[in-house]
């Protein structure tokens, strides 16, 4: 309901006039001068004002004139009612800003048709603005929305030139394919960049496989894998160190190098390793792990499984297939300055043998319909389930697997697991 503040020092044509303006739909209230009028105007202000010329204390120009001045009340459309209707006083309502003049005696219409012209005047005017306000806003959200995305897209191509740089220092797929006949490898960063990357080497008889999961992901792990590639050319390359366990204690020493600054500290980053040595003439395995295990699947009645080390292992039987949990030490990385105890085991193959190794990324992966993580003890028997597959079709039945656990949820981290038949 539209709000009109009648003035008029004459009570009985203020109290008609704002009776007739509540008959038609108006809210109406009443002042018997300007100061009256200012000050009910400060308290509740009206959508227009009719007002008389000639009144006592403060008269209709002088009430504009303070109106005008008021940054609240100055855009207030005001029509004058009055006797004083000479050009001289026309020309000096409409100098001050006045948007009517009527003159008295009036008919209630033609009040009636200026106060709906001032209205539809407002409401364009508003609509105008509203517009004009709206196409600003909008163009200044296209303007930082076209900035967000040029920066998104600088991002994104120096995402994926780290990326290039990344797998230039990292063995790439083929690589690993090439050393063994019977394989799989499954590698997912969550982002362009990842942390989790394998290294793999053939020395003579030996072949060293390693499954590596770096603290965290996106670029901070991407540079962690380049840090951890290194350790391992230096280890094994440079260094010339031959056994799983000096292998490991040796990253831990030149990673320890890297992040601690001489000094002894808990720190949040740090790898999780799996360290396989194969002697492909011997056909035998020596594992070193820290944080990682290593699954290794073997026929249930193989004399292996009742060495101590085998008897005491956490082991999931699914049809003729026994799978072996083997544990690793703690993370390296994870306490700086302290030495991490770590074992070797010695694995003597026999054919049909398969081992995996692999990050934390799958068994940490979220559900869409169950809030939980996929956990170990799924994963472990998940791959317990499939060895009755052919490593090709394993690939495909843990993929699957996994798709079918996340749905429609983002990748909670880097995924990658390492499978090979022998």
């Amino acid at each position: 309901m539209k709000k009109i503040l009648v003035i008029d020092d004459e009570k009985h044509i203020r109290e008609t006039l704002g009776e007739l303006l509540q008959f038609y739909g108006f809210d109406s209230s009443m002042a018997s001068d300007g100061v009256e009028a200012i000050e009910l105007m400060s308290k509740n202000k009206p959508d227009i004002v009719l007002s008389d010329v000639m009144m006592p204390t403060l008269n209709g120009f002088d009430m504009v004139k303070l109106m005008r001045t008021n940054p609240d009340l100055a855009s207030i459309p005001v029509i004058f009612l009055t006797a004083k209707g000479g050009k001289d006083d026309l020309r000096t309502g409409m100098g001050l800003g006045a948007d009517d003049f009527i003159t008295k005696p009036f008919q209630i219409d033609d009040v009636l048709n200026s106060i709906n012209t001032r209205l539809e005047k407002i409401d364009l005017l508003r609509k105008e603005n509203l517009e004009q306000q709206v196409k600003k806003r909008t163009k200044k959200l296209e303007l930082e929305k076209q900035q967000v995305d040029e920066r998104n897209q600088e991002m994104t191509e120096s995402m994926s030139y780290a990326r290039f740089i990344q797998n230039s220092v990292l063995h790439d797929n083929d690589t690993f394919y090439s050393h063994f006949s019977k394989c799989f490898l499954i590698n997912m960063p969550k982002d362009i960049l990842g942390g989790d990357f394998f290294w793999v080497k053939k020395i003579n008889d030996d072949v060293f496989l390693a499954s590596v999961d770096c603290t965290g992901h996106g670029v901070p792990g991407a540079l962690m894998s380049i840090v951890g590639h290194i350790c391992f050319d230096k280890a094994i390359l440079e260094r010339n160190h031959r056994n799983p366990t000096d292998i490991v204690k040796d990253i831990e020493s030149t990673l320890s190098h890297f992040l601690s600054k001489h000094d002894e500290r808990l720190v949040d980053d740090g790898m999780d390793i799996g360290l396989c040595k194969i002697n492909m003439k011997t056909q035998t395995l020596t594992f070193c792990g820290a944080s990682q295990p290593l699954l290794y699947a073997t026929h249930k009645d193989n004399p292996i499984l009742t060495k101590p080390e085998f008897e005491t292992a956490l082991k999931i039987i699914e049809g003729d297939t026994c799978l072996v949990n083997i544990k690793g030490a703690n993370s390296l990385g994870s306490v700086i300055g302290k030495s991490i105890k770590l074992v070797s085991h010695t694995i003597e193959l026999s054919k049909g043998d398969r081992i995996y190794m692999f990050s934390d990324g799958f068994k940490d992966q979220l559900g869409e319909t169950e809030d939980r993580r996929f956990s170990s003890s799924r994963f472990r028997k998940l791959l317990a389930t499939v060895q009755s597959k052919k490593l090709g079709e394993q690939k495909s039945l843990i993929t699957d697997s996994l798709n079918d656990w996340k749905g429609a949820l983002e990748q909670t981290d880097d995924i990658m697991i390492v499978g090979v038949e022998f």
